[in-house]
């Protein structure tokens, strides 16, 4: 039992840590495929490995040790995992300058937010890509400012 207590328990950890950093290692424009991916890797797993310790317990029924069989399985899924975290955070220190070892402060947030809005010439902020015929305030505005040189 206590292996499976301390599997969930790393799992957890390593959720948390893998799906967080995400965004930290793919393009912004890119994240929504990213977690679409993640997200399908993960329903694989979720539905092969019930498939797989099922075979286990089928084939080692025979043999009077529990579910011993199950959990060297899900002890050797672990150490798989462990293997590609390692591998994983190598390539962020050689090649990423340690991107995930970074914290961000909420700036690059605020870049982005600053980054999507603009300013109409009636002091409106309107959303990157927004005509000023979409604001129903906008068109009075800018019809009582714009006059004839005359």
């Amino acid at each position: 039992m206590y292996p499976l207590v301390f599997t969930g328990i790393g799992y957890s950890i390593y959720a948390s840590a893998i799906w967080g950093s995400i965004p930290y290692v793919v393009k912004p424009a890119a994240v929504g495929t990213a977690f679409g991916l993640a997200t399908s890797i993960q329903n694989i797993g979720l539905c092969m490995a019930p498939t797989i310790v099922g075979f286990i317990k089928d084939q080692t029924k025979a043999v009077d040790h529990g579910y011993y069989y199950m959990n060297v399985f899900f002890v050797a899924i672990n150490l798989v995992g462990l293997v590609l975290n390692m591998n994983l955070y190598y390539i962020d220190i050689k090649y990423n300058n340690s991107i995930l070892d970074k914290v961000d402060q909420g700036k690059q947030q605020a870049a982005l937010e600053n980054d999507a809005r603009s300013t109409d010439g009636a002091g409106q902020t309107l959303l990157r890509g927004q005509s000023q015929s979409a604001s129903p305030t906008s068109d009075t505005a800018t019809s009582r400012t714009k006059r004839s040189p005359n």
